[in-house]
């Protein structure tokens, strides 16, 4: 995938993605040691990532499932392993139990 760093653009790997933050216009991607900004939808990049693992949590948010180090249903909320703590929406709870069901076969 190629993202934008300031003036230059920089090829990153999808498997170091740790999730995509919808932002106005754009995408915020967070890697463990960087985040870049994207010109595109959440929506087209949940269509594009959807093989390699990305579930939408929230409706801003994208998660790469091979990240995730916690689920908590009661409090929804997930958090990943750099311990960031993300919210959990409904719809994002049947998502993350449809993936885990599907992986866990």
């Amino acid at each position: 995938m190629i993202v934008k760093n300031g003036d230059l653009r920089e090829r990153i790997q999808v498997k170091d993605i740790i999730w995509i933050q919808a932002d106005d216009y754009c995408v915020r991607v967070h890697t463990e040691s960087k985040t870049f900004c994207l010109r595109k939808s959440l929506k087209f990049l949940e269509e594009k990532l959807k093989a390699d693992g990305f579930i939408r949590i929230l409706r801003g948010a994208l998660v790469n499932m091979n990240f995730l180090k916690n689920i908590d249903y009661r409090d929804a909320k997930v958090v990943l392993k750099n311990e960031l703590e993300l919210s959990l929406s409904k719809s994002g709870k049947y998502m993350v139990k449809k993936h885990i069901q599907k992986v866990t076969v």
